[in-house]
């Protein structure tokens, strides 16, 4: 019995090492796929990470009151509004504002140094820290895969990290999955896809590790980027707040559903927005705004998101100056906030050098993917809501400080439209005559989808990612014929595929470049008064019929 036990350990140890065999022996794959690391963009936070990681553990739903709370925070906001109102002393107001908003998010803070504290238990899933990524690899040899047809199958991995960190340590530990990933799937590269704050950290990375990127990394895919910055955290960051109506309507007209009631809200927007009803009340608030600003903004937003590096890796490099001064050198008279700042311009001297980062991998025959998103109201609460992008970011920082574009409700142009065309650019200029792709900086290897919300990643874009990256060559705009051109449109289908929502990608044409979901109008009151009428008759029509 102990022959047999000691032989059965026996086997069991040197199936256990084998991997580790391989990749001290310099374990060579020839599968000749390149294994995919995704590197993901917001994770989930939690207040306590080693307890049950469900709704009521993650850090901005840290209402503890429940309902009744809820119900006695509003009364408090709401009376202590109407003794501002009447006194014009707006002190107290911002001190309610402040008591009642922050401990719905204070979990996000981390100390004066931009540092989570000894002890702190908030964070991510602990099976996303990188040393248990890495064991997976070492235990399970990397054995999942990302199967995309009947043919192609990659070893696929996801990073994903504490976005509040620094950026920049971050980077290390992909770094160190990176490294392991070579060395435990027994390949020489490995392909890189970073969407939203993802690019943040591979910005890091690639300017941290450039020399190692360049032999280690055969493809990027840069998804819908917050690399360059995102005009929201420009701006809500720097004090620049704006409600406009039109912004506004747009808003909640793409945002909101379609179904029977939600368009009926919709067009009642829209004929708010046309009577000036919409205006006047969002004029009202922004005048209430203007006199809280200055005593609550600075403050609440250090106390969630303001002492995390990472979030101030989304401020664009040339706002970064102002928003520092708004939000932390307002209270830093004693220093206490010095290195979290020096954290903030260490990661800063990256974000200006992204697009160059790119350009010397791409020379160096790293091959460089862009993949960005537009036709979405950017929030509209900033100065520059008007904005082409895709909800959260513009169009022109998603192409790396690229392409040229109109604003959100305009086209074009004609001149510039002209002049491009004379010039030999017309390939360039999108069917809606909303953007000029000649200017961005990966002009052939840069695609456009229209109608994708920052937010919605849906499983037909991974293929698409896919394709690309299994792609025999550098592939470029012009690689996939039809099937994948460089400006696209995107439409939503019902099925879910591995639990992602859907659609499909069709070029986007003449024929489809009215396909948009901004059902807002206020061009006259007949068009008006006909879209209310008609979504109030589909309401009532589906209350009898349901």
């Amino acid at each position: 019995m102990k022959k047999v036990l000691s032989f059965a350990l026996a086997v069991i140890m040197i199936f256990s090492v084998m991997p580790m065999a391989f990749a001290e022996e310099g374990y060579k794959c020839d599968c000749g796929v390149t294994p995919i690391i995704y590197v993901k963009g917001r994770t989930n936070i939690y207040k306590d990470r080693f307890s049950e990681l469900n709704d009521e553990n993650m850090a901005e739903t840290n209402f503890s009151g429940g309902t009744e709370s809820i119900i006695e925070s509003s009364a408090n906001i709401i009376s202590s509004l109407g003794a501002a109102l009447l006194t014009d002393e707006w002190d107290d107001y911002c001190d309610v504002l402040f008591e009642e908003i922050r401990p719905a998010y204070d979990q996000y803070k981390l100390n004066n140094d931009g540092e989570k504290d000894e002890g702190s238990k908030t964070g991510i899933d602990p099976y996303w820290d990188a040393d248990n990524i890495i064991k997976r690899f070492e235990t399970e040899n990397v054995r999942y895969g990302h199967k995309h047809n009947a043919t192609y199958w990659a070893q696929y991995m996801q990073f994903q990290y504490d976005m509040r960190l620094d950026p920049r340590e971050n980077a290390k530990d992909l770094k160190r999955v990176i490294d392991a990933a070579k060395e435990y799937t027994g390949h020489d590269k490995i392909n890189i896809i970073c969407r939203c704050e993802g690019n943040v950290i591979v910005n890091a990375y690639f300017n941290m590790y450039t020399e190692e990127a360049k032999q280690d990394i055969e493809s990027v895919i840069m998804y819908n980027s917050i690399a360059s910055g995102a005009e929201i955290a420009d701006e809500l960051y720097s004090n620049k707040v704006d409600l406009d109506a039109e912004a506004m309507n747009r808003f909640i007209n793409g945002f909101l559903d379609t179904s029977p009631v939600l368009d009926l809200v919709k067009q009642t927007v829209n004929l708010a927005t046309y009577a000036g009803i919409l205006e006047g009340g969002l004029d009202w608030v922004k005048e209430i705004y203007d006199k809280i600003s200055l005593n609550l903004m600075p403050r609440l937003i250090r106390e969630i998101f303001g002492t995390c590096p990472g979030w101030w890796g989304m401020v664009s490099a040339d706002a970064v100056e102002e928003a520092k001064a708004f939000i932390l050198e307002t209270d830093n008279a004693d220093g206490k906030y010095d290195k979290l700042i020096q954290k903030i311009d260490e990661y800063n001297v990256y974000k200006k050098n992204v697009r160059n980062i790119l350009e010397e991998l791409q020379a160096s025959g790293v091959k460089v993917y862009v993949i960005t998103k537009y036709g979405e109201q950017i929030y509209p609460v900033i100065e520059s809501a008007d904005i082409l992008g895709d909800g959260v970011v513009s169009l022109y920082k998603q192409s790396f400080n690229g392409a040229t574009t109109a604003k959100m409700n305009t086209t074009l142009d004609e001149d510039y439209i002209k002049e491009r065309i004379d010039l030999g650019f017309g390939e360039f200029i999108s069917a809606d005559k909303k953007v000029d792709a000649s200017t961005a900086a990966f002009t052939e290897h840069t695609w456009y989808i229209r109608n994708l919300p920052h937010h919605n990643y849906p499983w037909v874009v991974e293929t698409f990612m896919i394709d690309i990256l299994s792609y025999d060559g550098y592939a470029d705009v012009n690689s996939f014929g039809d099937k994948y051109t460089r400006f696209m449109n995107f439409t939503a289908t019902d099925d879910k595929p591995h639990g992602y929502d859907n659609g499909i990608l069709l070029p986007l044409t003449e024929g489809n470049k009215d396909d948009i979901k901004d059902t807002t109008d206020t061009s006259s009151r007949f068009v008006v008064l006909v879209k209310f009428l008609t979504a109030l008759i589909k309401f009532f029509t589906s209350l009898l019929i349901g």
